[in-house]
């Protein structure tokens, strides 16, 4: 299940993504996804050195999906909701919850379809040598905090450990 919720981060994140490169590329009032900052997609956008054509093709893909992707998210938010009520209702009924939990496990599937078919009209749009990159830059973004090299103490941290140290006699 862990594999599954980290399965489903990743795809999102790859769909906001690209979704954000076509929406951020001339739209300044553009939504920016919650795990990729501005400086990063246009920085990511560098780095894949997308053509014109490309973010045409891109944005183009994002305008048609876009409808799909909100209805299927509307459908999860409205399943999450039931399987709330269901859980805190004055008389709780095991049965409807099941129900419930079937409903939202259904919802978040056609999320994740959606999503993975628009990443895979995407995906065609970017040349080989673009899509080994953007592995690159996507696994660089998804690395857990955790995982990070520590970075090297800070000259002004150096100077604070040896003003805070304790003179052993």
């Amino acid at each position: 299940m862990k594999r599954t919720l980290i399965s489903n981060i990743l795809l999102a994140l790859g769909a906001a993504l690209f979704l954000s490169i076509g929406a951020s590329a001339q739209d300044e009032n553009a939504q920016t996804p919650a795990n990729v900052r501005p400086n990063q997609q246009v920085r990511i956008m560098r780095e894949l050195n997308l053509t014109q054509q490309q973010v045409q093709q891109i944005r183009r893909i994002n305008v048609e999906r876009k409808p799909l992707i909100q209805q299927a998210q509307m459908k999860l938010r409205l399943a999450n909701r039931a399987l709330d009520a269901a859980i805190y209702a004055d008389d709780v009924n095991e049965e409807v919850i099941r129900e419930r939990m079937k409903d939202v496990a259904l919802a978040q599937a056609e999320v994740t379809r959606v999503k993975t078919f628009t990443e895979v009209l995407i995906r065609k749009v970017l040349t080989p040598e673009q899509l080994g990159k953007f592995r690159e830059l996507r696994e660089r973004l998804m690395q857990p905090k955790n995982e990070i090299k520590e970075q090297p103490a800070r000259p002004i941290d150096r100077l604070r450990n040896r003003q805070n140290r304790i003179p052993v006699d």
